[in-house]
Formats: C-alpha cells, structure tokens, sequence
C-alpha cells in the first residue's frame, strides 16, 4: 500500500514540476523526475529558480572535440 502511495505523491509532484518548469523554460523531463523522487523539495527549488532565456537553456562548451 506504501507503494501506491509513494506512486501517486511522485505523479502528483513530477507533472507539477514539469508544468512549472516549462513555464520557466528549464528542461521538463529533468524536472517531472526530480520532482517524481524529491519531492515538494525540487518543487521549492524550481519555483526559487529564475526564468531562463532561449539562449541559456542549453550551454555548450566551445572546446568540446568530436571524436
């Protein structure tokens, strides 16, 4: 019965991480299993997180070699 519980509290806490995150442009699917695992924790964190320009979400290092 624990299971079932834990299941719904994780479904509950990741999609509404993920429609929080979406509305910040940060990454949703990153954010729907955070917040499945963590939690109202990860929800308090992503809503203390800034909105994110296009241009920020995604980073890549100028030095990174094909191989």
């Amino acid at each position: 019965m624990f299971g079932f519980w834990f299941a719904i509290y994780g479904l509950f806490f990741g999609t509404l991480c993920s429609l929080k995150a979406k509305e910040k442009n940060r990454f949703t699917k990153n954010w729907f299993l955070l917040g499945f695992i963590f939690g109202i924790f990860a929800y308090l964190v992503l809503i203390s997180l800034s909105i994110l320009d296009s241009e920020e979400e995604v980073i890549i290092p100028n030095n990174v070699v094909d191989a």
